[in-house]
């Protein structure tokens, strides 16, 4: 444009006519605002199924040397309803071994109008200590952008400057569910003296790779990525979505230099970091050595050094510096009484060690619906360490950080998945155990007297085994007041009083839990003139499934085998007879099978339900299919029994 300043300073004569389009020209560069994100420019194809839509996502990644790099990043999402508000937060954590540069955000407004920037003040730096952390060095920098006027758009640039590399980035564009992309670009610029690996998984366009005299970078776009959608049984976010993988071959963390290229070099390594912590003071040595000195079996042994664990240690997390990856000595958490995975996890194997019990660190990517792990792609994959102990004819494995599991117990923390041992020679994929139908049983017996004003009571008597287990620890560790609060979520009747309750462990390999419990059932049937409805399944009910009427994205996965087996008898009322009872049901399938059934003495009537579900991962065409089995049975399920009045 030109200078207005520059044409008065040296007496330029233009035309009226041009000088009043320069002022109408000058006076809209003065006033105009800045333009970006307008969500009327988003495809319609892209908000389908959304929460929100990222506009622009640039990651940028530069790696220096085996111990530092840069990465830079510019990220734009436009909120599209409440459930996303979240999304909008900015939250980037820092330690030590990383530093966060120049952030700063916009807003924008629906019509694509800058709305504000966010003010430096705005940016809250605070320790990112969680309620099980003692103490840790992690920080993190956090804003929120205090806009609800929805559709809004925020868009965040930072830098960030790394030291130690043992993790390198992940590029996922939509990054969750309900998230669409409309543009994301992800670069790696690597020197060449050296060496980098990635794993593509889900990647349809093929990576871009450019030589220039210091550094070979590769590139990774996306565009008009659709929103994937959560759907019931579906397999983790992480296994069907667009996601490139990272990792470095030669890495150096705090000075403790290692390499990544296979499993046993990574094994190698966390070697590295844990030599020399599991010392003992004399007097735990000699403690634990005398605790054992009379049992000939080593699982029993097993049973009392963890025993031992538990009664005088506890979890909280301690991580400062590299003690994110490194335990601290054995003789520290003996002194303490407490440490984190990795310093419960030394910790045991050292006690065993005083056993005369070898054991191997592990590990693990925990959660029970954690993603797989990719035994592909040697890399830090791991959120968790636990315990590994071979016996003659068996392994037991350990998680040190619960007071409350039974010995050999993982439950669905850990179960069914692929590990990492930390042996002598490196590190080595193994796989932990899975727990079958026959061990995943919830057992179900009610004795029911019934009313004939649709009231009664009922006394529950229930066994839960292998993973039920883990849903009634916080009932059982819970104080009285919680624990009753927690029963009433649990208990599935639809109108009741709860009168009592007892619970009662057999703390086993494949725990069980004994549940008793008495109610009162309130307006339980229904009366038809002179007859009662009776619905015979009183605890144990499927719902059907939702249907899709698009092509479902993810293959159906069931991960765990389970088995429910319920049996009621109902008193009836005096003065009643039975009028009608459903008839018998059995089906199987694939996905599992079912059967129920009911007969009566003229007195009594007995319901009997079994239901097996097999775990796998079935096609995503067979979803129909999986929906009619569960259909069949929520059909079943909801059975009643006809009375008359004599």
């Amino acid at each position: 444009m030109l200078n207005l300043l520059f044409l008065k300073r040296y007496k330029v004569t233009v035309p009226k006519s041009v000088s009043l389009f320069l002022l109408l020209l000058l006076g809209t560069s003065l006033n105009a605002k800045e333009i970006k994100y307008r969500v009327s420019d988003i495809p319609q194809e892209l908000m389908n199924n959304a929460d929100a839509v990222i506009r622009n996502y640039e990651l940028d990644f530069e790696l220096k040397s085996i111990e530092s790099a840069t990465m830079k990043v510019t990220y734009a999402i436009t909120i599209l309803n409440n459930n996303a508000i979240e999304k909008s937060y900015f939250m980037e954590y820092y330690d030590r071994f990383s530093k966060i540069n120049h952030i700063s955000g916009k807003i924008y407004q629906e019509n694509g109008e800058l709305l504000r920037k966010i003010p430096n003040d705005k940016i809250v730096d605070y320790s990112a200590i969680s309620k099980y952390t003692v103490y840790n060095d992690n920080r993190v920098k956090y804003i929120d952008p205090e806009t609800r006027t929805i559709p809004f758009t925020v868009e965040y640039t930072y830098e960030k400057d790394l030291k130690g590399l043992l993790f390198l980035p992940v590029w996922i564009p939509n990054y969750d569910f309900d998230i669409s992309v409309e543009k994301s670009r992800f670069t790696v610029s690597v020197p060449f003296d050296l060496s980098f690996r990635y794993y593509e998984q889900n990647i349809h366009s093929t990576v871009y790779i450019v030589n220039t005299p210091d550094y070979k970078t590769y590139t990774w776009k996306a565009e008009k990525l659709k929103a994937i959608e959560s759907e019931p049984y579906c397999l983790p976010f992480g296994e069907y979505a667009p996601i490139v993988y990272t990792a470095p071959n030669d890495f150096s963390f705090d000075k403790y230099n290692g390499n990544a290229e296979t499993w046993l070099d990574f094994g190698l390594w966390v070697n590295k970091l844990n030599s020399g912590k599991e010392k003992l003071p004399v007097e735990t040595i000699n403690l634990i050595q005398d605790m054992v000195k009379d049992i000939a079996e080593d699982e029993e042994k097993v049973k009392i050094v963890y025993q031992y664990l538990q009664d005088n240690t506890r979890y909280v997390s301690i991580q400062v510096g590299i003690g994110g990856w490194q335990p601290f000595e054995a003789e520290i958490v003996d002194k303490l009484k407490y440490g984190d995975c990795k310093a419960l996890t030394n910790y045991m194997k050292a006690l065993l060690n005083a056993a005369g019990i070898r054991s191997f660190y592990t590990l693990v990517n925990a959660g029970k619906d954690a993603s797989r792990m990719f035994t592909k792609f040697p890399s830090s994959q791991f959120n968790h360490a636990f315990l590994c102990v071979p016996l003659e004819n068996d392994t037991m494995w350990l998680e040190c950080t619960s007071q409350h599991l039974p010995c050999g117990f993982l439950g669905t923390f850990t179960d069914d998945r692929n590990v990492l041992l930390i042996t002598e020679d490196g590190g080595k994929v193994t796989h932990t155990p899975t727990y079958t139908s026959g061990n995943n049983k919830q057992i179900r017996t009610a004795k029911v007297t019934l009313t004939d004003d649709g009231y009664g009571s009922a006394t529950l008597s229930n066994k839960y085994h292998g993973i039920y287990y883990n849903d009634l620890l916080p009932i059982l560790y819970n104080d009285e007041h919680d624990r009753k609060k927690l029963m009433y979520q649990r208990i599935n009747i639809p109108s009741y009083h709860l009168i009592h309750f007892k619970h009662n462990q057999i703390r086993e390999r494949i725990p069980c839990v004994e549940e008793t419990i008495e109610v009162q059932l309130m307006n339980y049937t229904t009366s038809m003139g002179n007859h009662i409805l009776i619905p015979l399944n009183l605890q144990t009910k499927s719902e059907p499934l939702p249907r899709k009427r698009e092509q479902r994205l993810s293959d159906i996965f069931v991960r765990r085998d389970y088995i429910e087996i319920d049996t009621v008898i109902y008193t009836i009322p005096e003065n009643y007879s039975i009028e009608g009872l459903p008839e018998d049901n059995k089906f199987t399938s694939d996905f599992g099978e079912y059967s129920s059934k009911v007969y009566s003495d003229g007195s009594q009537i007995w319901y009997y339900r079994f239901l097996k579900i097999n775990k796998g991962t079935y096609h995503k065409n067979r979803y129909q299919e999986f929906c009619n089995f569960f259909d069949k049975i929520s059909v079943c399920d909801n059975v009643k029994a006809v009375l008359v009045n004599n």
